[in-house]
């Protein structure tokens, strides 16, 4: 049978009548993903986990459980995308968390003084969007990760660090710079950094 369903390109569900495991539309998806590179592959996860969470959470009320990222390898100021470490953690639903869809813990004081060591800073979510001029955004480059201020000035965008150690970041081609998500703000989570 198998070799039947081979030759004839199809699953061995629709001999069956079920449906096929893997629907075709997502075959083509599997081969590019296969493709990619470790760092990108990784990224696409963590997108599904991260949209199949937050449809989650729009359904219950009160506490809502998100994703904290932690990341062990930073160096002058960048942080190794395949560092990370995924705390789950419960938030109380309010303005500032409903719009983030992300936490990142800060453990080192890289990004100091801007934000302190072992804070939690709340991101959006927003592929999608272009950065406005003066916000604070997360971008993945060569699989390091990188926040900073965006700025564009006579057409020319750039990255500016937080804590003034890197130079500017020019974004030459912003096909390079993939938009991780939009800092909301510093979110307070006890159960994450009272045990440090």
């Amino acid at each position: 049978m198998e070799e039947v369903a081979s030759s004839l390109n199809c699953s061995l569900d629709e001999f069956s009548g079920r449906e096929p495991m893997v629907p075709y539309s997502y075959k083509d998806y599997i081969q590019k993903f296969k493709r990619l590179p470790a760092h990108q592959k990784e990224y696409i996860k963590y997108v599904i986990n991260l949209e199949y969470d937050r449809m989650v959470s729009l359904t219950s009320s009160g506490k809502k459980s998100m994703k904290c990222f932690e990341f062990t390898s930073v160096e002058d100021g960048l942080a190794d995308y395949g560092s990370q470490k995924v705390h789950d953690v419960w938030v109380e639903q309010n303005p500032l968390t409903r719009e983030c869809t992300f936490f990142v813990w800060v453990r080192t004081s890289n990004l100091e003084p801007k934000f302190c060591r072992n804070s939690v800073l709340g991101f959006q979510y927003l592929d999608g969007r272009l950065p406005k001029h003066g916000e604070i955004w997360m971008f993945l480059r060569s699989g390091y990760l990188y926040i900073g201020r965006y700025f564009k000035r006579h057409g020319v965008q750039f990255l500016r660090s937080l804590n003034g150690t890197i130079d500017d970041e020019l974004i030459t081609n912003s096909l390079e710079y993939k938009r991780v998500g939009r800092y909301v703000g510093t979110i307070d989570i006890p159960d994450l950094t009272s045990t440090v």
